[in-house]
């Protein structure tokens, strides 16, 4: 499960990589769009950072949970900005969505286990 939890992160971060360079493309400079773009695009590295943290500092339960929180908003606005577009299936929200509930389910799953274990 380590592997996969590795793995979607990985996409999340390319995905963040993406999102970057779609705003560099896409936006001039300093307008409001830009900016919030770049926000979304902080807001999905630190949902990266925080979960590759969690897999490196496994007793930690205050990262375990910002992480999960982070992850879950993340999900949720990734959703949000695929109806705010009028396209659910976008797979520029959806790819987000995905890797995020994946990441999500890992996580749950793995603080089930480690609880379990005791």
């Amino acid at each position: 499960m380590l592997k996969l939890q590795w793995g979607l992160i990985g996409v999340l971060a390319f995905g963040g990589i993406g999102h970057l360079a779609g705003t560099l493309m896409s936006y001039p400079p300093g307008t409001e769009i830009f900016v919030w773009s770049l926000t979304a695009v902080f807001c999905v590295f630190a949902v990266v950072f925080l979960q590759a943290l969690r897999l490196t500092r496994k007793n930690d339960r205050w990262i375990g949970g910002g992480a999960t929180v982070a992850t879950a908003a993340w999900m949720l606005l990734a959703l949000g900005f695929g109806a705010a577009i009028g396209d659910i299936l976008d797979p520029r929200g959806l790819v987000h969505a995905g890797a995020s509930a994946a990441l999500l389910i890992t996580t749950l799953l793995s603080a089930s286990d480690a609880r379990s274990r005791g």
